[in-house]
């Protein structure tokens, strides 16, 4: 929440802010606004809309990214894992 007391005497103000959780930027919540907003499901939280912030890519991966020399936008791909059969007494 955004509480601003203007210098000419006028009242006081409230203005919900809400930050994308993608590239932390951060815009005042204005309903009916027509402005077009996200929610990423994997992360819990709004987007800003730019299309840079369409794919999950969290501001702690970017950040992870950069000093790990790569593009900030990069997404860790799963790697695979060989798993040995398990040893079930059918099978001695």
């Amino acid at each position: 929440m955004l509480i601003a007391t203007p210098l000419d005497g006028s009242p006081e103000s409230q203005q919900d802010v809400v930050h994308c959780v993608h590239c932390s930027r951060l815009w005042m919540w204005e309903k009916g606004s027509g402005r077009r907003r996200g929610f990423c499901l994997k992360c819990g939280g709004f987007t800003c809309g730019n299309a840079k912030c369409d794919v999950c890519v969290p501001k702690e991966q970017q950040i992870d990214n950069l000093e790990a020399g790569l593009p900030a936008n990069h997404v860790p791909t799963a790697t695979a894992v060989s798993v040995p059969k398990l040893w079930t007494p059918d099978s001695a």
